[in-house]
């Protein structure tokens, strides 16, 4: 069985070393004592602005790609503890099929708060975390159907 612990790096410049703080060695998500039955999982670790965020996507159906039950957790670093969150307000969490995400506030945007958005092949999801329902879009209809690769980008602001 797989082991994760996170640890918080420390650089002291003066120096040049680097130290490492074991923060919690908990998962955040005891999958296999929940859901023995899911038989696929993905899972994501995004850091937003002052908070890290922990997703998983349990997955269903003939060909496991039916989205079962989406689950997020916030790292409460007081408590060195994995906390599930019920709502992410105005935030958007964009995953991407490599296991990286990113978020993005929805204020002032065409962006539904409360989402989650992923693709698969050339169809865009949307899960809303508090009503746990998702929707599906073909928001681009001339991407290839043989290689529809896709990748979430976070601009820096200027």
């Amino acid at each position: 069985m797989q082991t994760s612990i996170l640890l918080r790096l420390d650089v002291d410049d003066s120096s040049g070393t680097i130290s490492a703080t074991p923060m919690t060695n908990q998962p955040p998500y005891t999958y296999f004592t929940e859901h023995l039955d899911m038989p696929r999982f993905e899972n994501y670790l995004i850091q937003s602005q002052d908070e890290l965020l922990y997703v998983y996507i349990l997955f269903y159906g003939r060909k496991l790609e039916d989205v079962y039950k989406i689950i997020v957790f916030r790292f409460d670093f007081v408590n060195q503890v994995w906390e599930e969150v019920k709502s992410i307000g105005e935030t958007a969490i964009f995953l991407d099929p490599y296991s990286r995400g990113t978020t993005c506030c929805t204020r002032g945007t065409n962006l539904k708060k409360e989402s989650i958005y992923f693709t698969k092949g050339r169809y865009l999801y949307n899960f809303n975390l508090e009503t746990q329902s998702i929707s599906v879009s073909l928001p681009c209809p001339h991407i290839s159907m043989t290689n529809p690769h896709s990748y979430w980008l976070t601009p820096w602001a200027t």
